[in-house]
């Protein structure tokens, strides 16, 4: 399977990320530009919703949700020490994500998955940021989408908490 990464004013993928069929083995093109993936189906919106692979962009796509992207390399392991090559594509698209005023976090829900998170929480801005926690059976958009269908995994997404803010008192709550 191909995923195509476009970027705008480009008719060409400037990337493309092949998976295996019958395995979750991934590679891409040598020598591509990496860029966040689903950048030309944004349309205008102040909010950006970060998931965990293509397959959970196409799992919103078919909700009716379109401001959704991954990263090109995927998650951060936990271990992972050195993070700058997981993170390139976002650098790369750092003049296409920059105008958003949100962000809404629904990664996968393993720890891979957090760390991801964490790091985006960090580079974003923890203000901008919200959290989608899926319920315990779910792992990520792709299976709220397969074993409850659109309606569920889109109300989850509109349901992301905003990023505690340690430090901060919210005037509406802490009168």
């Amino acid at each position: 399977v191909g995923y195509p990464y476009f970027i705008p004013d480009e008719k060409e993928p400037v990337n493309i990320k092949w998976r295996g069929v019958n395995s979750k083995e991934f590679r891409q093109e040598a020598g591509t530009y990496r860029v966040l993936y689903n950048i030309t189906l944004w349309g205008e919106t102040d909010e950006l919703i970060w998931v965990e692979g293509e397959n959970d962009v196409i799992a919103l796509n078919e909700c009716g949700i379109w401001n959704v992207t991954t990263l090109s390399d995927g998650a951060i392991n936990e271990n992972d020490k050195s993070i700058d090559g997981k993170l390139k594509s976002l650098h790369n698209s750092f003049e296409w994500i920059k105008h958003f005023k949100s962000h809404v976090l629904a990664g996968d829900m393993d720890s891979s998955g957090k760390r991801l998170r964490e790091e985006l929480i960090k580079i974003l801005n923890p203000a901008k940021c919200k959290i989608v926690d899926w319920p315990d059976e779910i792992k990520d958009a792709n299976q709220a989408l397969l074993t409850h269908g659109k309606e569920f995994t889109a109300s989850c997404i509109k349901s992301a908490a905003k990023v505690p803010l340690s430090g901060y008192r919210d005037w509406e709550t802490d009168r």
